[in-house]
């Protein structure tokens, strides 16, 4: 039997705590299921400002108190607080700076220069502020496993500053891409604020060549790199590009994939719906699809699927192209469900008042909701802009409410093309800006009960939880413990 690991897990966000993207799904049920293994997992996030204290019984650790935190030429005070994750033992430390950390919960670049500077000096501060709280802990993990560019400086301070520190001599790090997509590029002078020396050789792994890249700089210095997925194979811009060189050479750890809360998404327990169900008793399903259509106001009818579909806050702009199409995907016989943000208010009232009772829409945060969407529609249209995108996919799945996926935004390893012939298949795919042709196939499918009732067997009948893709990280972890005792 291997022996259990010490895990420290630096991420951005956490749910409920902070939420903008997969990423916080992502590491709040992971470390949850760690746990449960036996393994002593902690968390380390930012404190931002919306944090309530109150609200999330967050308790200040006194040993993390006052900690001088050297940012470039200045000295920042860190501060800490801790709570558990809900519903685990799993403990998050919070890392507070009043000055950092005013302003709100910004963690992705801006336009303006001079934010993008603030945000820099910002994540800067929590990289750093993470190792020095482990040393006040006396906690010496055997892995840290950063997430995304925001907690990327981690490998790049032990590999220079942290170099020759006893300390952590025998911790590994494991860098884990999420979202390829954002590097965290900045302006050169941060390089300024990292508060490196000549002699600590930390220019071999920074490239200056477009400013200073957090991403870059963490994947050159980790000890080993993790990806959900391949890189796509087109790139947008030199950061991109960059990427992919240094992944290529690093023989990284690809595929990577996600697992779901099931404490919290599970038809057979989730306390939000009308009615539980699971694969044996698919009947049940059908209260659900009763009390969708009863809460969006639509009109029912037990021979129409229902096709839902999630519209994040502030995605007006970036929706309008697939918004165009709602008339003709609502002409077709379904009723559509939209859970949405008021930005799209305006757009959406139109076409509810030219489709009346056959698309609706809500703008709710309410949980239940969400989890009534799932357990209530036959299909879920994933556009490839949510931030939330990925997890959907596997909660709709799980909820047996078919995904219909762009396939540039289709994670390989969760989804595959229905095959009415041969009754294989979890979803339907269909290329950029062209969902209509893939509703209408979606439709047709569920017109053939046979075939539908096989593909809603097949979605739900696919590995949601962690199981797979944790022993995966688990095995990446136990490859660089093996690595660092062959370095003896």
């Amino acid at each position: 039997m291997k022996n259990k690991l010490k895990i420290l897990y630096v991420t951005p966000e956490v749910f409920p705590f902070a939420s903008r993207s997969d990423l916080a799904d992502v590491a709040s049920s992971y470390p949850k299921f760690i746990k449960g293994q036996g393994h002593d997992i902690r968390v380390m996030m930012p404190k931002y400002k919306h944090v309530n204290d109150r609200k999330y019984v967050l308790r200040d650790v006194i040993r993390l108190q006052g900690l001088k935190v050297k940012i470039g030429e200045d000295d920042y005070e860190a501060n800490g607080k801790s709570a558990f994750i809900p519903n685990s033992k799993v403990q998050v430390y919070f890392l507070d700076n009043k000055q950092l950390f005013a302003q709100d919960d910004r963690y992705s670049i801006a336009n303006d220069e001079a934010t993008n500077y603030a945000i820099a000096q910002r994540f800067i501060f929590f990289n750093r502020a993470c190792l020095e709280t482990l040393r006040l802990l006396h906690w010496q993990p055997d892995i840290i496993h950063c997430n995304n560019w925001q907690a990327a400086l981690i490998p790049l301070f032990l590999k220079t500053a942290y170099a020759s520190d006893s300390f952590f001599e025998n911790s590994k790090t494991l860098l884990s891409i999420h979202d390829p997509s954002q590097t965290g590029g900045f302006s050169e002078a941060v390089s300024g604020l990292l508060g490196l020396e000549e002699n600590h050789g930390f220019q071999k792994f920074i490239d200056k060549k477009n400013g200073f890249n957090f991403l870059l700089s963490g994947v050159r210095a980790a000890d080993a790199v993790s990806l959900t997925e391949e890189l796509p194979k087109t790139t947008v811009g030199s950061a991109q590009r960059d990427l992919a060189s240094l992944i290529k050479p690093r023989d990284a750890f690809v595929g990577m994939g996600h697992g779901i809360d099931s404490q919290v998404w599970n038809p057979e327990s989730d306390k939000h719906l009308e009615s539980k169900y699971s694969l044996d008793d698919l009947p049940s399903k059908l209260d659900n699809k009763k009390k969708l259509l009863e809460m969006f106001e639509l009109t029912a009818s037990d021979d129409l699927p229902v096709l839902s579909l999630v519209l994040q806050p502030g995605g007006e702009d970036r929706d309008s192209k697939w918004l165009e199409q709602l008339d003709s995907i609502t002409e077709l016989n379904l009723r559509l469900a939209i859970l949405c943000g008021a930005d799209h208010e305006e757009q959406l009232t139109g076409i509810r008042e030219r489709h009346a009772g056959k698309v609706s829409f809500l703008q709710a945060t309410d949980p239940q909701v969400s989890h009534m969407l799932e357990a209530g529609s036959d299909m879920s249209l994933k556009l490839g802009t949510e931030r939330h995108g990925r997890l959907r996919l596997l909660h709709s799945m799980a909820y047996g409410a078919i995904p219909l996926v762009a396939r540039e935004a289709s994670p390989t390893s969760a989804i595959h093309d229905f095959d009415p012939s041969t009754g294989t298949g979890t979803g339907f795919i269909f290329e950029s800006g062209e969902p209509v042709a893939a509703v209408r196939r979606a439709v047709d499918c569920y017109g053939n009960k046979e075939s539908w009732n096989q593909l809603v067997r097949n979605a739900m009948s696919e590995e949601h939880s962690w199981d797979i893709s944790a022993q995966k990280y688990l095995d990446a972890y136990y490859a660089l413990m093996d690595s660092k005792d062959a370095e003896k």
